[in-house]
């Protein structure tokens, strides 16, 4: 699973969850991502039947264009029964994490058009969360 280090004000690429929401039954197929190193941290089924899950790989990535090409290579590497589970969800969004800081100036990570155009075709959207430095406390507050 993902570890984090902890840089006190410095803008920090966390990781990239992939959140999938399906009406199909992804028990198996999680366990075929968790034989690829690719792991649910939060999968449930709500009281209208719809599957939710939280993917993360179990590799650091240092760039999240990176982690992206990861999992949509895990995915595409998916047994045919998989994919058509995977092809059938009814989201699939790429979550890109950062710990807020006050350093540097300026910070950018960027996505290459090839990657881009993998997350189109795999009818997946991109979602940016930005946690605050002192999330942990304001957790208590």
């Amino acid at each position: 699973m993902t570890s984090y280090t902890y840089m006190p004000n410095k803008i920090t690429y966390l990781n990239t969850d992939l959140d999938v929401k399906s009406s199909n039954d992804l028990t198996s197929f999680l366990a075929e991502l968790e034989n690829k190193e690719v792991s649910a941290i939060h999968s449930e089924k709500d009281k209208d039947g719809i599957w939710f899950c939280i993917l993360e790989t179990w590799q650091d990535f240092t760039e999240p264009e990176e982690c992206i090409i990861s999992l949509l290579d895990t995915i595409d590497s998916s047994s045919p029964k998989h994919k058509a589970i995977w092809e059938n969800c009814l989201s699939r969004e790429f979550n890109i994490g950062y710990e807020c800081g006050k350093a540097p100036w300026g910070f950018q990570n960027a996505l290459s058009p090839n990657t881009l155009k993998r997350l189109a075709d795999a009818n997946s959207s991109l979602k940016i969360t930005i946690y605050p430095e002192d999330r942990e406390l304001l957790k208590k507050n």
